[in-house]
């Protein structure tokens, strides 16, 4: 970051993620939303709101379709968020399923499948793993087969095969104790 005008406001962030997209523009989910640093041309440029879609802060990761859209996680609103860089606006906002009303899922990673465009998300509050269907807006649930497990990452073999890291405090919590 020492290169660009924005190194100091950028040092201040607590970047999750960086994701790069076709333009060679950065991406920067961090505390308080998304910014996009054009190396180009040394802009930055602040996402806007939806309301207060990041009232806390937190969208941890970002993942861009084959279309260009982004998909934003909110960790803390337990919403995933759509976003149309060329019209420079959010253009969807999805509650991502609970297993009981009342209750609250919060996303972490999200990676998108690379033959389907499906958005898959991990949910780290009920076990599971969340896939988002684009084209009819709509979640499918894949609970996992042990209890306790926070998903870290998802990644897809070159199959098309769904792959996710897990990790739990403490670890002898797992189920079964592995």
């Amino acid at each position: 970051w020492t290169a660009s005008r924005h190194a100091a406001e950028l040092r201040k962030q607590r970047l999750a993620a960086i994701h790069c997209d076709a333009e060679g523009a950065l991406w920067l989910p961090h505390r308080s939303g998304v910014l996009r640093f054009d190396p180009v041309q040394d802009t930055l440029r602040r996402l806007p709101q939806v309301g207060e879609p990041w009232a806390e802060g937190a969208p941890e990761y970002i993942a861009q379709t084959p279309d260009g859209t982004l998909w934003i996680p909110s960790f803390n609103e337990g919403v995933l968020m759509r976003f149309d860089p060329r019209a420079r606006q959010f253009t969807g906002a999805f509650p991502l399923p609970t297993l009981n009303p009342g209750e609250f899922e919060t996303p972490y990673a999200l990676n998108i499948h690379p033959r389907t465009g499906d958005v898959w998300i991990t949910g780290n509050l009920s076990d599971r793993m969340l896939r988002f269907v684009p084209a009819t807006e709509r979640f499918l649930e894949y609970p996992s087969p042990t209890r306790t497990m926070f998903a870290r990452d998802v990644i897809f073999t070159g199959d098309g095969s769904v792959c996710t890291s897990n990790s739990n405090l403490p670890a002898a919590a797992i189920e079964g104790g592995r």
